[in-house]
This record gives structure tokens, sequence and C-alpha cells, in this order.
């Protein structure tokens, strides 16, 4: 579910919660002295697959089970 953060427009006091787009509505419905803060989304950069992550013996390991699987191998290194 979206992290929102709202701002009152009074005390500049801070919230933020976890809701979902229906729940966001109604909560700006139910409480008008607060107002959304729009930010940009958090994104995850720089992931890499699990597999380069691995060491030299794990990808050892996955071609002899590729190897001894045979020609329908879906074991792929």
């Amino acid at each position: 579910m979206p992290t929102y953060t709202f701002r009152h427009k009074h005390t500049n006091e801070e919230q933020t919660h976890v809701l979902s787009f229906a729940e966001r509505e109604k909560f700006l419905e139910d409480n008008p002295s607060w107002e959304q803060i729009v930010s940009s989304p958090k994104i995850v950069s720089g992931v890499k697959s699990a597999l380069r992550m691995t060491d030299d013996g794990w990808k050892e390991r996955l071609k002899q089970i590729d190897k001894a699987a045979g020609r329908h191998s879906k074991v792929r290194v």
C-alpha cells in the first residue's frame, strides 16, 4: 500500500500514513484541515539478480544440476 504524508494547514504538523487510495480519500474528506504533501515516489534502483550476486561455487552447482537434468532442463546459468 502507498505511503502518504499529510500536513496540518494551521500548525504545519506532518503525519505519514500507509493507506489505500480509498482510505486516503476518506481521510482527506473527514479531516479538511489536513492536506496531502505531494512528493516524488520512492524508487529502488541498482537491483541485481540473485544469480549475479552468488559466488562461483553456486554457479558451478547450477551447471551440474542442468547437466544432470537432461536436455529438457529449465535450469539456466
